[in-house]
């Protein structure tokens, strides 16, 4: 499995906690033990910004799936269809979303980088 992004945040379906992730629960961590991780989040979900930062907090939500905002198309086997296209009313199965869902955020990972601002630059600029 791939690295992911510090402050990657996904959804699991089982209560089961992967490794280096903590749950979005809106708890706070100290800055000194996660300071990357609060270089990019900041205050924005709590926290004093000077010794801790909260983590979102996205107990009970659930993803959005955005099908209704946009036409689902399918490739149909019947050449009537502009294309080879045909509209469906119904997503597959396979896309419905689970009942139980639950956030994580990871605590390690790759630090998201513009491709203007190279790690060196960020390190070198981190000491000046």
């Amino acid at each position: 499995m791939e690295k992911p992004f510090l402050a990657e945040i996904k959804f699991v379906t089982a209560r089961v906690l992967p490794e280096g992730w903590a749950w979005c629960d809106g708890r706070e961590m100290r800055i000194a033990e996660h300071p990357a991780l609060f270089e990019l989040l900041g205050t924005t979900f709590g926290g004093d910004g000077q010794s801790t930062f909260a983590l979102p907090n996205l107990v009970g939500r659930k993803p959005v799936q955005i099908e209704s905002h946009y036409a689902n198309f399918a490739l149909a086997d019947q050449p009537s269809h502009p294309f080879g296209l045909k509209r469906r009313d119904q997503p597959d199965a396979a896309l419905q979303l689970y009942g139980s869902t639950y956030f994580c955020i990871a605590l390690k990972g790759v630090y998201p980088v513009s491709s203007t601002y190279s790690v060196a630059e960020r390190i070198r600029d981190k000491k000046t």
